[in-house]
């Protein structure tokens, strides 16, 4: 499932992959058809297919970080995003739909001392703290707040 997320993890064909593997979570729990299986990922410790494409732009982002430009390159302010990466802007939906795009905007709600870690910390960390949460889409990550 993980095989090149970051080059498919947001394509319109992931909610497929995504609802196959919520139906293996019931049945390996033993629930219902229809029932929320939000509590037996957290159970049994498994990421969700969201949460693993978030991982993996955390970790793309992390490995490549002198390949971005930060808010503090545009300008000398004190602004309180100053830290986070710049997310270019984009005119075209498709466009939106990069790797670039989306590994940006995820890595900027990271904190920044979570930010600050190295590559195996870091990983060790949201690992932990996606398996806590479950997201069930990268929208319910943005909404969450700044994480780890």
């Amino acid at each position: 499932m993980a095989y090149s997320i970051l080059a498919w993890g947001h394509a319109p064909s992931c909610r497929d992959i995504f609802a196959l593997q919520r139906r293996a979570i019931r049945v390996i729990s033993g629930l219902s058809y229809r029932a929320d299986c939000r509590s037996a990922f957290t159970t049994l410790g498994v990421l969700t297919f969201p949460s693993a494409y978030i991982l993996e732009c955390i970790i793309y982002v992390k490995r490549n970080t002198k390949a971005f430009s930060s808010n503090s390159d545009a300008h000398q302010y004190m602004t309180r995003g100053r830290e986070n990466l710049a997310v270019k802007f984009n005119r075209l939906q498709a466009c939106q739909n990069s790797t670039n795009y989306w590994c940006v905007k995820l890595y900027n709600r990271l904190s920044p001392s979570t930010k600050a870690l190295n590559i195996k910390s870091l990983k060790s960390k949201a690992i932990e703290y996606l398996k806590k949460h479950a997201f069930m889409s990268m929208n319910e990550f943005l909404e969450a707040g700044v994480a780890c």
